[in-house]
């Protein structure tokens, strides 16, 4: 992935470029004509930059007039900027006369302006032509870089009209990349006009990639030892030490402050490089499983390395305000905790904001180089907004609710992007962080989706502590809680009606099993576990009607369980001879026990119907004996008749 920081030349405003020797109030805007031409020369190897100029200069001020009235106003001045550092420094009128130049090193930034004095009074409508040369040795100052094997330096130029020329070595070995300022470029030349101004014509680089040098080194993490390459440019030996020692004191810092220890590639390479290696950038950090490499220009700040390790933990997120806005924090965070003096220079100055930009619209990093102003303006808005988000974030929650979060991400192995890491941070912090994302991160179209995200959140807690010591199983509302991390709305929202509507009922299930629980050990039945099941797994309406089932059986139980026990005559004890109510019962109170309700009704039921029909059994049974014993003494009578008769019919034979 990509990871890089935003260049800014850091020019300063150059200076006015004329004084007059007798100004006067209400001048015209357009006092002097300037016209210039400048070529900066870049040299190979330990030669220096050289810088020309020839500038003609006209007066076209009408308050130096000669009216033939008083004093006379004239020029004798001309202010010119040159580059930082510049040596030897020769200026000459066109007649050969060395002219004496001031130089004026107050304002920051990587020109100062140079104060030429002519040799002659400049009256209204003269003219006057001079050249000025300068060399620029090795130097080291912001955005100003000047090595043997690397040059980056701003070709400034000044006048109604100047022309700029740029003159690098043609030898293939060394590395050119000519960006275009304010002015109109045709291959190394560059010109620019409208007012008598400063211009930024052009950002020079040139450089000799294969003039590398190396310095390994090793840095001990908390569960990891980090082998780094710093990789210099020829020359940048100091550099490289620097860079060592920086690195060497940060990463561990680094790991405190993101509250997670490294878990990225143990190779890691930290190497000075072009600025169409890095993008237009003066940092660029790109990763892949087995390695890292952090590029940075020779003339980015310390600041901007400390950044850019920063980036070695990006691997948390998968947005980009994400990884710039830690980035920012964590470097600025540690270079606070690092001894005094380690980290050199001044913090960057942060551009403000120009355009409005919701950070989760923020796109991937793309060249720099060449990219329009609207575009420059929208990659400047997100790095500002993502910095000044995560700076409030850690203000108002603490910078001990990131590490948590972070913390968090890590230990899932999931990178997180907006809406995850909004999640996590509120249960981190336990406060409501929507206004803050409507504000810094979600476009306007997030609206709705906020709204049912802060409500099912807000149900999905007020349930989970209403449930706490219940007994209820947390696979239902973690099945929600799954659909409300995901986003999933119009899933758990549903779902939460569902849920509640249900727990609405639950303490009415539970008063009801407290009971028939009393009732069934009041009558020796085992009740078992399935209604307590249904309600664990929020089954409710299962539960209930088991529950309503179980009581009708634990009453059925309990009256045939009275009748049986009552005391019985003897006519009662015949009615039941052949039944086993007792029996039943027992049956009854297995099947309860099973949980098979309807089944232990109906043979309770038979119990009681066996106890209550024992007197209709006994007459049934009696009239049923009689009826037997009639019907044998019919037979024996028809058979004594038949006797007698045959006796008789004998008798008469």
């Amino acid at each position: 992935m990509r990871r890089a920081a935003l260049l800014a030349p850091g020019l300063l405003a150059l200076a006015f470029l004329a004084a007059p020797a007798a100004p006067r109030a209400g001048a015209e805007a357009d006092l002097l004509h300037i016209t210039s031409r400048v070529s900066y020369d870049v040299k190979t190897g330990d030669q220096p930059v050289r810088v020309s100029w020839d500038v003609t200069v006209r007066n076209d001020d009408a308050s130096t007039k000669n009216t033939g009235q008083g004093a006379v106003s004239f020029y004798d001045k001309l202010s010119l900027p040159l580059l930082r550092d510049a040596r030897s420094i020769s200026a000459l009128s066109a007649e050969g006369a060395a002219l004496r130049v001031t130089l004026d090193e107050s304002p920051r930034g990587p020109a100062i302006p140079a104060s030429v004095e002519l040799d002659r009074r400049l009256f209204y409508q003269d003219t006057y032509s001079f050249s000025l040369t300068y060399d620029l040795p090795e130097v080291r100052q912001d955005s100003l870089l000047v090595t043997p094997a690397y040059v980056y330096l701003p070709a400034v130029a000044a006048g109604d009209e100047a022309t700029v020329t740029v003159n690098t070595p043609a030898d293939p070995a060394w590395s050119v990349n000519l960006e275009a300022g304010g002015c109109a470029q045709s291959g190394n030349s560059f010109t620019c006009s409208g007012s008598d101004s400063t211009y930024l014509a052009a950002l020079v680089e040139v450089s000799r990639p294969d003039a590398i040098g190396s310095l390994p080194f090793s840095v001990q993490l908390k569960q990891a030892s980090v082998s780094l390459t710093v990789a210099f440019f020829q020359g940048e030996d100091a550099a490289a030490l620097h860079l060592q020692e920086l690195a060497t004191a940060a990463l561990p810092a680094m790991e405190d402050v993101y509250g997670v220890a490294y878990d990225g590639p143990a190779a890691v390479t930290v190497a000075q490089g072009g600025r169409q290696v890095a993008l237009g950038y003066e940092g660029l950090t790109e990763c892949d499983a087995a390695a890292c490499k952090i590029t940075v220009s020779p003339i980015a700040d310390d600041s901007t390395v400390l950044h850019e390790l920063a980036h070695l933990w990006s691997g948390l997120y998968t947005k980009r305000w994400l990884s710039e806005g830690f980035a920012q924090l964590v470097a600025a965070e540690t270079g606070a905790r690092l001894p005094p003096g380690l980290v050199r220079g001044e913090p960057p100055v942060r551009q403000p904001s120009t355009v409005e930009l919701q950070l989760d619209d923020w796109g991937e990093v793309t060249s720099a180089i060449g990219t329009s102003e609207a575009e420059l303006a929208v990659q400047n808005a997100g790095y500002d907004r993502s910095q000044r988000f995560l700076e409030q974030l850690r203000d108002e929650v603490g910078l001990e609710a990131l590490q948590r979060v972070n913390e968090t991400i890590a230990a899932s192995a999931q990178p997180a992007d907006s809406r995850r890491f909004m999640d996590l941070l509120e249960e981190a912090a336990g406060g409501n962080l929507d206004g803050l994302f409507r504000l810094w991160v979600f476009p306007n179209s997030y609206g709705p989706a906020l709204e049912s995200r802060r409500e099912a959140r807000d149900r999905l807690q007020t349930l989970e502590d209403s449930v706490k010591d219940t007994g209820l199983s947390g696979d239902v509302l973690q099945s929600i809680r799954e659909d409300v991390e995901a986003w999933r709305f119009g899933v758990a929202l549903p779902a939460l009606d569902r849920a509640e509507a249900g727990l609405a009922t639950f303490d009415e299930l539970v008063a009801r099993l407290a009971k028939l629980r009393s009732d069934a050990e009041a009558a020796a039945l085992t009740l078992p576990g399935d209604i307590d099941r249904a309600l664990a797994r929020w089954d409710f309406a299962g539960a209930g009607d088991m529950l309503a089932r179980a009581e009708e059986a634990a009453q059925a139980y309990a009256a045939a369980r009275r009748r049986v026990d009552e005391p019985r005559n003897i006519w009662e004890r015949f009615g039941l001879l052949g039944s086993d109510p007792d029996g039943d019962l027992r049956a009854a109170a297995a099947s309860f026990a099973r949980g098979d309700y309807d089944t232990a009704i109906r043979q309770a039921d038979a119990a009681a119907h066996a106890v209550g029909d024992a007197p209709d059994a006994a007459l049934r049974r009696l009239l049923i004996v009689a009826g037997i014993f009639a019907v044998l003494a019919a037979a024996i009578g028809v058979a004594v008749w038949l006797l007698h008769r045959r006796e008789r019919e004998f008798a008469e034979q």
